[in-house]
């Protein structure tokens, strides 16, 4: 099997033979759960009990004080894998964790289950095979890699897990890989099988441009994005565990904008969403008098937060295409700059509607000139005879999802009452996208312009914006017809 980016799990695509000597799940549960005890025991009882009453003093019910117990948890125990000797299911007990610091998975969740039930909160652990697919559940064995905390539904808590072993991220700490994932909650009367995400935690980004100053020599904007679920663990973990952290994080943004100064909100927060904010300056050759473009796209967006290759290469496509989360991602851009200003609209974006994906673009009639841009792509395993059907939307989606507007002095107006303009982009337009570093957007302008007609200077434009691209050929042979039509490079 030649594996290939986003295909099925090898656990769902490989022959297996399992052998298992065990009659039925509540054998497993028994064995486990008893040996899980065994290295708890009862002797620190007190110790426990006084740091949980420590750790909650301040929460006036019992979710404030599950939030407390699992922050001072997740912020105090390093997490270290490490069983020799033990076994994979017998943990230290909780003081001897306290005291060192550090601990694997079964460590933490006995010491977050031992606090929390002397907090007079519902806990038990929770078994869990980290591909978060791999059940046969007709063969019951030992078959999980990691240990997380269950909690049943009880006053004030919803049912549902918590992980506290992976570093700083947003409450409960569960990795949301697939929509498969269960796991395995033992205990006296217990020994199921529990869906993951009992409870929807929507993996949502939420991008704001807001042009917010533009002048004849320079335009300053500010990028705002609000992630939840797996863009939330994205980002965190880019930004605590990268040792260039502005670097890392403006190379992922780096098909929005060139260049930016980035800050990060509720890094540290385990319980808000992290918020990225970028404000950028563009020096700018055009004038305003003469016409800004400002321009927003799906494949900026696609670029910077999706596996563009994996969603538009079906051609070399031999495996399954599996996209395992549901992801939604809005981008709203707005003008917001005080002067009086009008917008002529040069391109709209296609909107595409199919039961896996969707992406369409409306105008905010209740400000100056804002458009907002939405992208919803379902959880899906696509066998290879339906994989055309998707990346058919989806590059259409690439080339023609473009919202270009030429905003110029005048009167304030909607983007609702934008005025259509046939004539397109012209070279100095081009140009004014090029001095931002939209060089994507440029590029499918030229590509338009050239279409009407052969032009040296857009050429000479097209040469630039692709070895800005690094499509260095390209780049190559559009200069040589630049220069063949009278363009001295």
């Amino acid at each position: 099997m030649v594996p290939q980016e986003m295909m099925p799990s090898h656990w769902l695509n490989s022959p297996a033979l399992v052998l298992t000597t065990l009659d039925n799940w509540q054998q497993l549960n028994q064995f486990s759960y008893q040996t899980f005890k065994s290295g708890i025991g009862t002797s620190d009882a007190a110790e426990i009990k006084r740091l949980a009453t420590q750790i909650t003093s301040n929460a006036q019910d019992p979710q404030q004080k599950l939030h407390a117990i699992f922050a001072y948890v997740q912020q105090n125990i390093r997490y270290v894998y490490a069983h020799l000797g033990r076994g994979g299911l017998t943990p230290h007990s909780p003081s001897w964790t306290l005291k060192n610091g550090f601990g694997d998975c079964k460590d933490q969740s006995a010491l977050l289950i031992s606090l929390l039930n002397a907090a007079g909160i519902k806990a038990y652990p929770a078994l869990y095979h980290s591909s978060g697919q791999y059940l046969l559940k007709s063969a019951p064995r030992l078959m999980f890699d990691h240990m997380i905390v269950y909690l049943p539904q009880q006053k004030n808590i919803e049912a549902g897990f918590i992980d506290s072993s992976n570093y700083k991220l947003q409450y409960p700490g569960i990795i949301p890989k697939n929509n498969l994932a269960q796991g395995f909650v033992l205990g006296d009367e217990q020994g199921t099988f529990i869906n993951i995400n009992t409870q929807p935690r929507p993996n949502t980004l939420n991008m704001v441009t807001d042009y917010y100053d533009i002048n004849d020599d320079k335009v300053s904007a500010e990028i705002t994005l609000s992630a939840k679920g797996y863009f939330d663990n994205y980002f965190r973990s880019i930004w605590l565990q990268s040792q260039e952290k502005e670097k890392a994080l403006k190379g992922i943004i780096k098909s929005l904008f060139a260049s930016a100064t980035i800050t990060v909100e509720n890094d540290k927060d385990l319980f808000k969403p992290v918020v990225i904010k970028a404000r950028i300056e563009f020096d700018m050759n055009s004038k305003l008098a003469d016409g800004l473009l400002f321009s927003a796209s799906y494949k900026q967006v696609a670029q910077s937060f999706m596996p563009v290759a994996a969603f538009t290469d079906d051609e070399a496509r031999h495996q399954d295409l599996y996209n395992a989360l549901d992801l939604a991602i809005t981008h709203t851009v707005r003008i917001s700059d005080k002067k009086d200003l009008y917008a002529n609209l040069l391109e709209q974006p296609v909107i595409i509607d199919t039961p896996l994906l969707k992406m369409n673009a409306n105008a905010l009639v209740d400000e100056k000139m804002a458009l907002q841009m939405n992208i919803a792509i379902e959880s899906f395993t696509l066998a290879e005879n339906e994989i055309k059907s998707f990346t058919t939307a989806f590059n259409d989606a690439m080339e023609n999802g473009t919202w270009l507007i030429q905003v110029k002095p005048g009167k304030l107006n909607s983007t609702t009452q934008l005025a259509d303009d046939k004539k397109g982009v012209d070279l100095a337009g081009i140009k004014n996208l090029i001095d931002r570093g939209e060089y994507e957007q440029a590029l499918t302008s030229i590509k338009k312009l050239l279409e009407k007609q052969e032009d040296a200077e857009g050429y000479f434009f097209k040469g630039l914006v692709l070895g800005f691209l690094n499509q260095h050929g390209e780049s190559d042979v559009a200069f040589e017809r630049a220069e063949s039509l009278g363009y001295e490079i």
